[in-house]
């Protein structure tokens, strides 16, 4: 499942395999199979009140409910809650416009934010989630809504004090090490990762309300393991909170009185500069791996500027119209590729918005093959700023007509 993943953002019910509705919820109440004093008794009682997770078994005659503590989630189910937490709108319009499945809408928004390549099929969303994918989940979610700054964590320091750290996949080193060095996640008793084990509901309770407490502005401390001897401390996975309006409380820098802000121009500049960096950057990347420099195709532009448009009203690879992304790209190539990203402006500068686009792409597995491609041979970008974000595109083509191909 793993070979299919992607790195660039919904509390949702989580539901038993049995597949129990979403929305579909209980009217609080304690479960039968969670004792008290269970390490995750609390965590799961307050995720079952607030609707998150909803239990397996419910007796309407005798009021008995379980939880089944100890069952393992699959992708989907853990998806779920932290698209419904980050990505409201699109659950919304998947599940109750588009008619589709719980599961099928978390497959679908997986692709659409490319956290998964267009290959990953609901039947592997139906597997058991790992807690290395557990760490990309966390991490690409809360960089997608700047909650998280995965460049604060050096991988080769945090990964050398984890027992199995020289154990972890290239493509999960920066994940891991930013989820486990952030307090995201922690370890086992003997303080290893073991990124293979699955994550149960009860640990899923528990990394739902700490990532509620960050969702609502709340501390959260680096946790402790919890005291429990037959399960392992992996529970501990605290999820940042995704707040609603990202950077609200950080006010754009107020330009000096002599130099008020300028109404129109610096818009259209801001996004020409930022696509220029982008390229630059772009090209930076692709040059340290030893990949040959993209040239910018000239005929794509319009392509580039129409998708950024387009995704500030639908963030998908689907067209608002319903066609494919690609339907914009000339007909005569041999490969394309799209990546699409979101972030917000705030006080930035032209080059930290370009930097932060692609600081969040180069963290993403699926972004970052893109970007890294050998078979793409040349690069169109459209940015357009709305409501405080920048809503970015890369286009990708290798094609037959050449003659629009420019340096960069």
């Amino acid at each position: 499942m793993r070979s299919k993943r992607i790195l660039s953002l919904f509390l949702a019910a989580l539901v038993a395999a049995s597949a129990l509705p979403l929305g579909v919820f209980a009217a609080g109440g304690v479960f039968s199979d969670v004792p008290s004093g269970h390490w995750a008794e609390a965590d799961i009682d307050r995720a079952f009140n607030e609707k998150v997770i909803e239990g397996t078994y419910y007796n309407e005659q005798t009021g008995e409910r379980r939880f089944a503590p100890s069952k393992t989630l699959n992708y989907a189910q853990f998806t779920t809650i932290l698209f419904r937490a980050a990505y409201p709108e699109h659950m919304a319009y998947y599940l109750d416009e588009k008619k589709l499945a719980w599961d099928e809408t978390a497959v679908t928004l997986a692709r659409d934010f490319q956290y998964e390549d267009e290959d990953v099929t609901l039947e592997d969303f139906r597997q058991p989630i790992p807690r290395y994918d557990m760490a990309k989940y966390l991490v690409l979610v809360l960089i997608s809504k700047d909650r998280f700054n995965i460049s604060e964590y050096d991988a080769d320091e945090i990964l050398a004090d984890i027992p199995d750290g020289d154990q972890v996949p290239e493509m999960y080193r920066y994940l891991v090490s930013a989820a486990y060095g952030s307090g995201l996640i922690t370890g086992f008793d003997d303080g290893s990762f073991k990124g293979d084990r699955f994550i149960t509901r009860a640990q899923a309770a528990v990394v739902y309300c700490r990532f509620s407490d960050i969702l609502n502005g709340k501390e959260t401390a680096k946790p402790e393991a919890p005291a429990q001897p037959t399960v392992p401390q992996q529970p501990a996975i605290p999820v940042p909170v995704v707040p609603d309006q990202p950077q609200q409380s950080e006010q754009p820098q107020q330009p000096a009185p002599e130099a008020p802000a300028q109404p129109a121009a610096p818009k259209a500049a801001t996004s020409d500069d930022v696509i220029a960096e982008v390229i630059r950057l772009t090209n930076e990347e692709r040059a340290k791996e030893g990949k040959k420099a993209l040239m910018v195709d000239t005929s794509m532009r319009e392509c580039s500027d129409i998708r950024a448009d387009e995704i500030t009203g639908v963030f998908s690879h689907t067209r608002p119209n319903g066609e494919n992304c690609f339907s914009l790209n000339p007909t005569d190539y041999w490969v394309v590729g799209e990546n699409i990203i979101m972030v917000p402006v705030g006080s930035r500068t032209v080059v930290e918005v370009a930097e932060y686009m692609m600081d969040l792409w180069m963290n993403s597995p699926g972004h970052r093959a893109n970007i890294l491609k050998d078979g793409f041979t040349a690069i169109s970008v459209g940015v357009a700023i709305k409501d405080g974000y920048a809503f970015g595109v890369q286009n990708f083509i290798d094609r037959r007509d050449t003659s629009t191909y420019a340096e960069p």
